[in-house]
């Protein structure tokens, strides 16, 4: 196999691997203290899951949620099959348990 042939095939294994990495493993949870920056999505009026980077988290079926909170970020948010943006310091609060099932959330890039 030529060089040339070989060059070419590295560069395209590269460019699929780059473009098949799952930005997901780069949002990650974190404590949320008392930082407001932070993503912040409030389950039910109960637990508070906070994350930082640029990234997403699946849900799987959904969990219920009362708040989710932008901090300092651009997030895209689907629940119930739809998907939705919310711009950053934005706060989203709905005000009985059990209206909303979150199934994903994500962090954009910037």
């Amino acid at each position: 196999m030529s060089f040339k042939k070989i060059a070419t095939a590295a560069v395209m294994a590269t460019a699929l691997a780059t473009v098949v990495t799952s930005p997901a493993s780069a949002m990650n949870p974190v404590n949320c203290g008392d930082r407001t920056d932070f993503l912040r999505v409030t389950e039910n009026f109960s637990a508070d899951h906070c994350y930082a980077n640029a990234g997403s988290v699946s849900y799987g079926n959904g969990i219920w949620v009362s708040k989710i909170s932008s901090g300092n970020n651009d997030i895209l948010w689907m629940a119930d099959g739809s998907y939705h943006d919310l711009a950053r310091w934005n706060v989203i609060t709905w005000p009985s348990a059990g209206t909303v099932k979150l199934q994903l959330v994500a962090i954009k890039t910037v």
